[in-house]
């Protein structure tokens, strides 16, 4: 069975890199590759990592195209308008109050501040699951007020009345600290 599994998946991309190799000839083919990587919208990230030749069709050929752009921009629009999200995943935060959210396509962040304790909760979001909780502040009638940023391999928390700034990798691992 995963003989046959394994056979299956190589004829597939076999198929595949033929379709690719002939759509440098043929407009028809070309358009059938675009089509189908319009239809897997909510996957062109991975699809890009599948191989150089993927990356660079879905980058010249939907990203760079106008056609393209402008019905990935009315497929999002739609979902705005529509107040349908693409997908729902309800998780249990168990927080008792949330007062600033922020998200890229790996982690979310959330503050759950409280008067005595400001914390940043984090949380994978392929797993769905909390990582870390860092707890940045823990002082009486403190005024601070917790904020963060998300970069591409880290994020940044800052308390506004000490004024100083923590980088983080995405896992919740202490990098370093500005003062």
């Amino acid at each position: 069975l995963i003989l046959l599994d394994s056979l299956l998946q190589e004829i597939k991309m076999t198929l595949l890199n033929h379709l690719f190799s002939r759509s440098h000839q043929d407009q028809a083919v070309e358009s059938f590759l675009q089509d189908m990587f319009l239809h897997m919208t909510p996957y062109l990230k991975c699809c890009c990592l599948v191989s150089k030749e993927w990356n660079e069709f879905i980058k010249s050929k939907i990203w760079r195209n106008k056609k393209a752009k402008k019905y990935l921009n009315f497929k999002l629009s739609k979902c705005w308008t529509s107040d349908v999200p693409i997908s729902k995943t309800f998780i249990h935060l168990g927080l008792p109050c949330i007062t600033r959210i922020a998200c890229d396509d790996e982690i979310l962040l959330l503050s759950g501040e409280e008067p005595e304790v400001k914390k940043v909760h984090v949380f994978d979001l392929f797993s769905l699951q909390r990582t870390v909780t860092l707890e940045l502040e823990k002082k009486t009638k403190s005024k601070n007020e917790v904020r963060f940023c998300i970069g591409s391999n880290y994020f940044c928390t800052i308390l506004t009345c000490d004024k100083w700034l923590n980088i983080w990798t995405k896992s919740g691992v202490f990098k370093d600290k500005i003062v």
